[in-house]
């Protein structure tokens, strides 16, 4: 009786060291977030450097952009034509240089395109919506290309040192998909929080994908609020959770009303949509701050207004809730530049083209 009443204590003992184990590594993968010093000016941590104008061809009239619209490696800007059909190559002055890819449904080809970003190569790739797949333009003359086909719409992409892909998907059951650089799908990962919220949200463009110069990928999840980090063998690193005095700045979605059906859209819905903001794009801007935007809408076919935060890695918050200095939305095409859009005007019977503004991050160390 004492050896079994000791074998108990033994177990009971060696459980609860297990579960203290276990809490102790959720933990050490929940970061959450807290202000370390609330920036309230853009240029504290932002140079201007200048207006972009880009000299476009013939035809091209841009004066609207979505947020992965524009990427800029080598010295080039690239940028997704009026018709969203082709890609511009400007050099970094603005004069146009050549057009990349074409309109159809061959090799190379794409009807329309949602967006475009840089590989961790510097190839450019680019997303397709008609059909769904990814054109992959390899660097550094662009005219050698890989077509990967995508099993449903995605909204984002990157590319892993490995050359396989990540895609994000609201069109899924999980909202990431690993795919080989064939195309093949590996693993589906990261299930939605709330998956009528994830269903209405597939009518608009909510959450960001993206990786840094180490290879890790960032996922904002437009279904929790959480912002995930992996490693380039798509481990895991850690999620990113606001404290709860920064929530409402952070995209944490109010739970989806119960007698709504994600199909619709009704007044009722719209209202759900117009209590809380919504992440729209991030990016990297070295190996140790990352940046995420979000909207406001009135409607669920447009955004009204933007907000940005900026993040170290290691969870410290230096800007909250901050507009960009024009109002305009944020661009993040590569390395440490951020563009601010601001959309054309109607004039008359004119419209006028988009103005771009450029910056850079001070060169300081915000920690990590």
């Amino acid at each position: 009786m004492v050896r079994t009443g000791i074998k108990i204590i033994l177990i009971a003992f060696i459980f609860f060291c297990s579960c203290k184990e276990g809490e102790k590594a959720k933990r050490e993968e929940e970061i959450i977030l807290k202000v370390h010093s609330n920036i309230d000016r853009f240029d504290s941590v932002f140079v201007y450097d200048g207006e972009v104008k880009f000299k476009y061809p013939k035809g091209e009239n841009i004066s609207d952009f979505l947020f992965s619209d524009i990427c800029y490696t080598g010295g080039y800007y690239f940028v997704v034509s009026e018709d969203r059909k082709r890609i511009m190559k400007f050099d970094s002055t603005g004069n146009f240089v050549n057009f990349i890819g074409g309109e159809g449904e061959g090799p190379g080809e794409v009807r329309i395109i949602l967006g475009l970003s840089v590989g961790l190569n510097q190839d450019l790739i680019v997303i397709g919506g008609v059909p769904f797949k990814a054109v992959i333009y390899k660097y550094p003359s662009y005219e050698k290309f890989i077509d990967i086909k995508f099993p449903t719409l995605s909204l984002d992409v990157v590319q892993l040192a490995s050359g396989k892909l990540v895609t994000y998907s609201l069109y899924t059951e999980a909202l990431l998909t690993e795919l080989s650089p064939d195309g093949k799908v590996l693993k589906n990962f990261l299930k939605p929080f709330d998956n009528k919220l994830k269903i209405f949200s597939a009518r608009t463009y909510v959450g960001s994908l993206w990786n840094n110069s180490k290879g890790e990928i960032f996922f904002v999840d437009p279904t929790s609020g959480y912002i995930f980090r992996y490693d380039s063998s798509l481990n895991l690193i850690c999620k990113y959770i606001a404290g709860d005095d920064l929530k409402e700045f952070f995209g944490y979605p109010k739970p989806y009303p119960q007698n709504l059906s994600p199909y619709e859209v009704t007044h009722e819905h719209v209202n759900y949509w117009k209590e809380f903001i919504h992440p729209c794009s991030g990016a990297s801007l070295n190996d140790t701050l990352f940046i995420v935007q979000y909207y406001l809408a009135k409607n669920m076919r447009s955004w009204d207004s933007f907000r940005f935060n900026l993040i170290s890695t290691s969870g410290e918050v230096f800007i909250v809730n901050m507009k960009p200095p024009h109002n305009g939305m944020l661009i993040f095409p590569g390395g440490d530049v951020v563009l601010e859009v601001i959309p054309g005007e109607i004039k008359g019977a004119d419209i006028t083209d988009a103005k771009i503004f450029r910056y850079k991050i001070k060169k300081q160390n915000y920690g990590g």
